[in-house]
């Protein structure tokens, strides 16, 4: 499915019209003038979603249609440099002189360090403070210390032995030191190495702390107008083949609506 949406920026009002096979509420849009802006302001917007088809043809006329209905180009309430047919502004695209000028007169205003010299004086000040702070130089610490701080550095894993023995160490990197095996291998693939497997106990207690955090409740109508309530959009929707996206959106998905429950 293609999507032609709006998003509109909550600070200050800004829109851009765009396109996507993504799931349009969690895609932030590729304008350079609008990628520009939510990098300045946050990604603090409303999405709506316009359109949806899945012929591209049919996509790029509604596109082109919104584009001059809205008048998305000259238009300062608008991000957009281009109108939206859908095809992007690859290589090869060559602006039009009017989205050229809009992009000069975006341009302006930015002239910090323009015309800009420094000093000699200026220059010996920062000359002097890049030789860096030599206030520990020479000065080395102590095997304690230095252990301290592999203990606050290292994590905790969980490591299973070929023959399925289990144990909790720290500093997976001195373990495999001691064991000749590869710690790339042990931290980042799922089958480890020479039958040794590693789990990150923190991470993965971080990531159900975040999945438990992001599981709220929600009162679920389905098409029959049935009412129940449920815990994890997200994980239902994925369970029902429906679209978490747009079901908790104002017209739902496929019948289906969904209210978020306020704690």
């Amino acid at each position: 499915m293609i999507y032609l949406y709006i998003k509109t920026c909550n600070h200050c009002g800004l829109k851009y019209l765009g396109k996507t096979i993504k799931d349009p509420f969690k895609y932030k849009g590729s304008g350079t003038y609008w990628k520009r802006h939510i990098k300045k302001y946050g990604y603090d917007v409303t999405t709506d979603i316009v359109f949806e088809t899945k012929d591209k043809e049919e996509l790029k006329n509604i596109g082109i249609y919104f584009s001059y209905l809205y008048n998305v180009i000259k238009s300062d309430e608008w991000a957009n440099l281009k109108e939206e047919a859908g095809d992007g502004a690859g290589k090869g695209f060559i602006h039009s002189e009017e989205t050229k000028l809009k992009q000069a007169e975006k341009a302006k205003g930015n002239k910090r360090g323009l015309g800009t010299k420094r000093s000699l004086e200026t220059k010996e000040k920062i000359s002097k403070k890049a030789i860096g702070n030599t206030n520990f130089l020479g000065k080395h610490h102590s095997e304690e210390t230095k252990i301290k701080q592999t203990k606050v550095k290292s994590k905790t894993w969980k490591v299973t032995s070929p023959f399925g023995e289990e144990k909790i160490i720290i500093n997976l990197k001195m373990f495999c030191e001691k064991n000749n095996l590869s710690y790339t291998h042990m931290a980042t693939r799922k089958y480890g190495s020479k039958g040794w497997r590693a789990v990150n106990i923190e991470l993965k207690q971080t990531k159900k702390r975040k999945t438990e955090r992001k599981a709220r409740s929600w009162k679920i109508i389905s098409p029959s107008n049935e009412e129940f309530v449920i815990v994890n959009l997200e994980q239902y929707c994925k369970e029902n083949n429906l679209h978490s996206g747009h079901i908790a959106g104002k017209y739902g998905y496929k019948g289906w609506k969904a209210t978020k429950i306020l704690d």
